[in-house]
């Protein structure tokens, strides 16, 4: 099934609906709770409660995780673990020891395997330790029913086979090969030796648990049927691998790892559909480690989000509002004043919008965007040609961020000026330097450059400047005028 996706994020599963604006939401676009003991999130358009689509519509489906999944058992502690059991199994070579050996590590791996999948049920993907609060008196029961179940089914069908025949047996083999799954499921989920045999050799709790999970069931046994026999090929190659003392080991390794696998698969499918199931986890979707579909990138918080959804929406005047408060709150939060930027844009307001410039100028430069910031500079200029930034500190950064960004033009328009309006400015020789080096090194005009070097010298004969527009002078071959400091 697919899932169904946020209407203003369409590669992302939304995980609530609206049903009074009828559109489902991710995670990025719900407001919090707006009453005291409301669960739900408001929606951001009319800012009521939505209701839940389920976690099963946001947590990645089994078999997109399928890499992970096989990938499970080389953890630092179920492959230590695996590696020790295969170490045991060198036992089977001694006499006295070696009957009991495999039946040892095979129960080891037993338990394991059932706490890896409550764990994966519960939400954690990260394997349990080897030593977890479940204890032995939880996993060997379950054990034992795995044994059972696997008996029962046996003698069922032969019990079947009997009364009807071979249609009869191979009828019976074929619905609990097709159930093993959902028998599975149940060990690892019911509490109670009892309680867990009836529920795992019922066929109608086996049909009513694979209907639950719907069609996705019969990719389930698919997988199985795959992993039942990829773990004695796996063991196979590894024992061909392996020199003939290290055989067991390699067998035995073998063996374990494709059982984990499996075992952490139908726990996933637990937790992937543990609402179907009714199984408490301890782990929501958006808190499992990243299990779930991811819902924004960015890091785009509430508020922001909420006006992404009414700007798509049109709701120009309410994004305006919610933004310019944000604004009086936080001047220097950019991704607020890019959204209103775009908001006043689409006002078509141009003297709003040049004035409101020079503050979104101020807040880029303070978070070192020159830029950004010198982007908005001409485009205020286009709307005013007598646009001036906010602080005469500010036409330095913008100019030579224009000249760094190709635009020397714009670099120079907004120099223009500075000096009349500014003339005992600390910036003044270095924007005078910048003009000259524009005319000269940029637009192949060192005749328009040659009055502004020699304005800098006599000027400001003791700044910085002077020795750079010394060195420019003899570049272009201008000889140089006297310094306003004679001898």
């Amino acid at each position: 099934m697919q899932p169904i996706p946020c209407k203003y994020h369409p590669r992302t599963a939304a995980r609530w609906h609206c049903p009074r604006c009828e559109v489902s939401l991710c995670p990025g676009c719900v407001r919090r709770p707006s009453a005291p003991f409301q669960e739900n999130p408001d929606c951001p358009l009319c800012e009521r409660p939505t209701r839940s689509l389920g976690l099963g519509n946001v947590i990645v489906p089994f078999w997109r995780r399928l890499p992970r999944i096989f990938a499970y058992p080389l953890h630092s502690t179920p492959l230590t673990y695996l590696l020790g059991l295969s170490l045991l199994a060198l036992a089977t070579a001694f006499p006295l020891v070696g009957l009991a050996v495999p039946l040892l590590v095979g129960l080891a791996v037993l338990q394991y395997s059932f706490r890896v999948l409550a764990h994966t049920a519960d939400g954690h993907m990260e394997p349990p330790p080897v030593s977890v609060s479940r204890n032995e008196e939880d996993t060997l029961p379950r054990v034992l029913a795995l044994g059972a179940v696997y008996a029962a089914t046996f003698l069922l069908a032969v019990l079947a086979g009997g009364y009807l025949g071979m249609a009869g047996y191979f009828a019976a083999s074929l619905f609990f090969s097709l159930m093993l799954p959902a028998s599975i499921l149940f060990v690892g989920l019911e509490q109670g030796l009892v309680r867990t045999l009836f529920r795992a050799l019922n066929p109608v709790s086996l049909v009513a648990l694979a209907v639950r999970i719907g069609p996705a069931y019969l990719l389930l046994f698919l997988f199985m049927q795959l992993l039942s026999g990829a773990g004695p090929q796996l063991a196979v190659l590894l024992a061909a691998l392996a020199p003939s003392w290290a055989v067991p080991a390699a067998i035995a390794f073998g063996w374990s790892y494709m059982h984990l696998v499996t075992f952490h698969l139908l726990g996933y499918v637990i937790y992937q559909y543990h609402e179907e199931l009714g199984y408490e986890v301890d782990v929501r979707a958006d808190e499992s480690g990243g299990e779930a579909r991811p819902a924004l990138s960015g890091g785009t918080d509430e508020l922001l989000g909420q006006v992404d959804v009414l700007l798509k929406e049109g709701e120009l005047g309410r994004a305006e509002e919610l933004l310019r408060k944000r604004i009086d709150q936080q001047p220097t939060d950019l991704e607020a004043w890019q959204r209103y930027y775009r908001v006043l844009q689409a006002g078509g307001d141009d003297g709003r919008l040049v004035e409101e410039s020079k503050d979104y100028i101020s807040a880029l430069l303070l978070g070192r965007r020159a830029g950004p910031a010198m982007r908005v500079a001409a485009e205020a200029l286009e709307r005013e040609p007598g646009f001036r930034p906010a602080k005469a500190e500010q036409v330095l950064p913008l100019a030579r961020a224009a000249r760094e960004g190709g635009q020397p033009h714009l670099a120079l328009r907004l120099v223009n000026g500075f000096g009349k309006a500014h003339p005992g400015h600390p910036d003044l020789p270095a924007l005078t330097m910048l003009a000259a080096r524009i005319l000269s090194e940029d637009l192949n005009q060192s005749a328009r450059a040659r009055p502004l070097l020699e304005g800098v010298l006599r000027h400001f004969p003791e700044d910085p400047a002077a020795a750079e527009a010394h060195h420019l002078l003899r570049a272009i071959g201008t000889p140089e005028p006297a310094t306003g400091g004679g001898s």
